[in-house]
């Protein structure tokens, strides 16, 4: 229900805007846009009911890297939004502090959530190979696991404002058409490189928890622990996948796939 409002709120705005110009490098239309804001919006409403339920219920415990996970998609989510809420999605290009704004937070997003998918992973795989570093001290352990994604977050949010306002021009929402971008090859590739190893250690802890899954099968597929390894496979897989078409994203910026997959697995 809420999802169908939030469509045919963002469908009213934009129905009566021309989108057939060719000057931005990712050829977005109308459907696209929608499909993307809904998506963004949605995971405002939906993801906060999902911490809430995951931080409160009794019944249902999970380790608080998966909670931090589910923070770092709200924070996506919220940043994919900014022009929508600033009334700029569409239009005169946006103010230059905003579009600055936008752009350095979201060129941090998906160090972040490499990153918190990469430490959710990491727990997975420390509990089924008894892995033993940190074990004495599991606070620090968590909290370094927790604190990790902001780091980055941080890091090349900063990087980003720093570029961005030295060379105010190449910052505009023309480039990537859902949102404002930095036209910034260099950086756009050591954000890929820093994404591509944290995805390239992720997918091998993956792996290896599929290996340790399949030759474990009779015992744990019918078990609780089993079952929530197989949930954090698939989820795993979905994200890495739509993670890795992010980080391409910034050296091959053309198509809208990436912006849209990404959203999406927001709801896995």
């Amino acid at each position: 229900m809420y999802i169908s409002a939030g469509s045919n709120a963002v469908l009213s705005q934009y129905q009566d805007i021309d989108f057939s110009g060719d000057e931005n490098l990712v050829q977005g239309s109308q459907p696209l846009l929608v499909l993307y804001l809904v998506f963004q919006i949605s995971d405002q409403i939906l993801l906060p009911v999902l911490i809430g339920t995951l931080v409160f219920s009794n019944g249902v415990k999970r380790h608080p890297t998966l909670i931090n996970l589910c923070i770092t998609w709200l924070i996506a989510g919220v940043v994919g939004s900014l022009l929508f809420y600033a009334g700029h999605q569409t239009g005169p290009e946006p103010p230059p502090d905003l579009c600055i704004i936008q752009a350095s937070l979201i060129y941090a997003l998906t160090p972040m959530t490499s990153t918190s998918i990469l430490c959710l992973v990491f727990q997975a795989w420390a509990s089924i190979t008894n892995f033993r570093f940190g074990e004495n001290h599991p606070i620090i352990r968590s909290a370094t696991l927790l604190i990790l994604p902001y780091v980055s977050f941080i890091a090349f949010g900063t990087a980003t404002l720093i570029l961005a306002s030295t060379h105010t021009g190449p910052v505009n929402r023309n480039r990537k058409f859902f949102y404002c971008s930095l036209d910034n090859k260099t950086f756009g590739y050591s954000i890929a490189v820093f994404c591509g190893i944290i995805l390239t250690a992720t997918f091998i802890m993956e792996a290896w928890i599929a290996a340790t899954y399949y030759k474990n099968w009779r015992t744990l597929k019918s078990s609780a622990q089993g079952q929530h390894t197989l949930r954090l496979l698939m989820l795993g897989f979905w994200i890495f996948t739509a993670l890795s078409l992010s980080g391409l994203s910034f050296v091959r910026p053309r198509s809208p796939v990436p912006d849209l997959l990404i959203s999406s697995s927001e709801h896995h």
